[in-house]
Formats: C-alpha cells, structure tokens, sequence
C-alpha cells in the first residue's frame, strides 16, 4: 500500500486520519506525522472544481452509510500548500472479522490529465457541433447500419425533413429515390464487409429524393 500508484488515506471509525502512503502525502501536502490524529477533513479538503463550493466528504458518507461511495465528478482536492489537484475515485469502510466499521479508506488518484483530455475532447465537439449547424451545406452521418446518426439544418432545408424524423432511421428510405436503393444498400455491405467503396472520397453527381416526393440533382461527397 505504501508504494501504490494511487494515493490511500485511512481513518478511525471517528473520521481521524490513521494513515497516508507516500502518493496521498505528495498530493495532501501533509505528512504522516502531521497529518494522524487529525480530522480528516482538514486533511483531505476537496471542493468542486466549477463552483469551488465544497464537496460532501465521503468519509462521513461512508461513515454514516457504511458503504462504498464514489467521490463526486469535478472534485478538486486542495492540498496544504495551496497546490490543487483534480482527483477520482472512492471511499469503503474498514471493518474488523466481526463486521464492525472501524475506520474508512480513501483511495484517490490526480486526474489532471484525464480532465485535460476530457476538456479539449468536449472543445473539439463543440466547434465541430457549430461547423455542422451552420455548414451551407447538407452533412449527414450514418452509422454502419445506414441510420441518420446526425441531420444538419441545411439538410433539413435541402430536403424537407426535420432532424428529429429521421435520426435513427435508415436514410435510404428517405433520401435516396427507390430506384438506386438496391445500389446503395448493396454498396454499403460491400463497404462494411471489404473496406471499400468505389465512390468514396470523390465529388459525384446523383440524384436525390425530397419529402415531397420530386427527385432533384445533388453534387455529393461520402467520406468514412
């Protein structure tokens, strides 16, 4: 335990810290020494990390329930030297053979990265949220199945349908004309089953089909 990747605290069954290995001290601040005997929210002081308000402590929670609890998301443990790191995981009661809770383990881990990661990923969603939105042009994304996974405004305007209406159905019963259906399905099981497709990644002209039922031309481009 005292040489784990992730950092481990202890208590008593009153909420006094017993223990620290050396991860929970790098991210405390507090030494073992200093640290034991005290209350272990003084110690392990956490907030969230968007309204620094303060988070519940999970060891009264495992205290008072005498379960496992998960810390809550965006918790940020504040450290004693005013160092702070954004921190997961859980809390579980100690108990002797007889079953009584004598005490509480905090095991926790830094997950600056992952937040890092977990941020840009929500950023990059978001800027491509906005580019499809307002894109001239009609995008349309299926899944490996041909269901509308995404619809656009522009396709929306395009071709008469509303988002709603279509995602999760197949798009070639209402975008592609009866005709070409057999071509397009049989296309898609030859893309899904071998890799390849011998219109994608070209600007092709076809033909599609409006919610009112008139054909029109269309200038297209099918990416995977």
């Amino acid at each position: 335990i005292h040489s784990v990747g992730d950092a481990v605290m202890a208590t008593d069954s009153e909420g006094k810290v017993t223990y620290l290995n050396n991860v929970a001290q790098q991210l405390s601040g507090w030494t073992l020494e200093d640290a034991q005997g005290r209350p272990v929210e003084t110690v392990f002081r956490i907030v969230n990390e968007q309204t620094r308000t303060p988070v519940e402590d999970p060891v009264a929670k495992v205290r008072s329930t005498g379960i496992t609890v998960g810390l809550a998301n965006h918790t940020v443990l504040l450290a004693k030297d005013g160092a702070e790191h954004p921190i997961d995981d859980s809390a579980a009661p100690i108990r002797d053979l007889q079953g009584t809770m004598i005490g509480v383990v905090l095991v926790f881990h830094d997950v600056t990265e992952q937040r890092r990661a977990s941020r840009a990923l929500a950023l990059s969603e978001a800027r491509k949220t906005a580019i499809v939105k307002n894109a001239l042009d009609a995008i349309i994304t299926i899944d490996d199945k041909g269901a509308v996974v995404e619809f656009n405004p522009a396709a929306e305007e395009i071709f008469g349908r509303k988002q709603q209406d279509v995602v999760g159905k197949e798009m070639a019963q209402f975008i592609v004309p009866t005709h070409y259906r057999g071509e397009h399905r049989h296309g898609m099981e030859r893309y899904l089953r071998t890799g390849e497709g011998h219109i994608l990644n070209k600007r092709i002209e076809l033909t599609a089909l409006r919610a009112d039922g008139t054909e029109f031309p269309v200038e297209l481009a099918i990416t995977p």
